[in-house]
């Protein structure tokens, strides 16, 4: 059997890594990367033309067999896109850039990385916790996450939590 614990950051957790964030470019991705539960590769596959601001819009492309297409813009959403692409840098297709180009997912685990540490987070976070985190949440908060993105992470943590409290 696989002993594998999902990793995800509680509220306060993710309060505290967002407070790290000062850039405008990073606290926008990251925003993107917990809100829409996107594994780090979809954040990559963003591009400028997959917003649409006049109808508060974007289109989301899933990998691994998830559920793509448009979802609605969050309007924190909306107004932290607003402020990084006033400073986004052109040296790249996708949404969010860097001086050389389209960000990595490389890049953006050693961002999360940076701002984990800032906020004095378990060093064992990464950035693929974000994505459970906000599926944890909603479930804490009596949401339902119908959303198709979320679906099989609902699954996961929920097999989870009854694991562990038959385990009590």
């Amino acid at each position: 059997m696989n002993d594998r614990k999902i990793r995800y950051m509680t509220q306060d957790e993710v309060k505290r890594f967002f407070a790290r964030i000062q850039d405008r470019r990073d606290r926008a991705l990251f925003d993107m990367i917990y809100k829409y539960g996107l594994r780090v590769s979809e954040a990559t596959l963003l591009t400028l033309q997959d917003v649409d601001f006049e109808r508060s819009k974007i289109y989301i492309r899933r990998v691994k067999n998830g559920i793509g297409g448009e979802r609605p813009i969050f309007r924190d959403t909306k107004r932290l896109l607003k402020a990084y692409l006033e400073v986004r840098q052109p040296t790249g297709s996708a949404l969010f850039t860097g001086r050389q180009g389209d960000l990595s997912d490389k890049r953006i685990a050693q961002l999360f990385k940076v701002y984990a540490r800032k906020a004095k987070l378990d060093p064992k976070f990464s950035v693929h916790s974000l994505r459970h985190s906000i599926a944890t949440h909603l479930l804490e908060a009596g949401e339902g996450v119908e959303f198709g993105w979320l679906r099989f992470l609902t699954l996961s943590h929920r097999m989870q939590a009854r694991r562990s409290r038959i385990a009590a």
